[in-house]
């Protein structure tokens, strides 16, 4: 029985089941992540007929949410630097 075991057609094709769906998941991400962040650059006749990655595409908006996001935390530049010590500063700088 240990013999024909590795002969049997049963044991290749359930041996293939989780091979071939681990390739073809891997492939997928694969090119999630690729047609996330390439091309940098459009590619074709944009704005309909080109691609251009997704993060590239939104990176200004990305950048303002960001922005605003980051100021909104910290409040206004006078807060700011009326929350720092100039000595303390100074000190770090010399």
């Amino acid at each position: 029985m240990p013999d024909n075991f590795f002969f049997n057609i049963e044991f290749w094709k359930y041996l293939s089941i989780p091979v071939v769906a681990a390739l073809v998941g891997w492939g997928t991400n694969w090119l999630a992540v690729k047609m996330t962040f390439y091309p940098v650059e459009p590619l074709g006749k944009p704005p309909f007929l080109g691609w251009q990655g997704i993060i590239p595409s939104k990176a200004a908006k990305m950048g303002a949410v960001t922005a605003d996001s980051t100021l909104s935390r910290l409040g206004t530049l006078q807060e700011l630097l009326n929350r720092m010590d100039p000595e303390t500063i100074a000190d770090h700088l010399v």
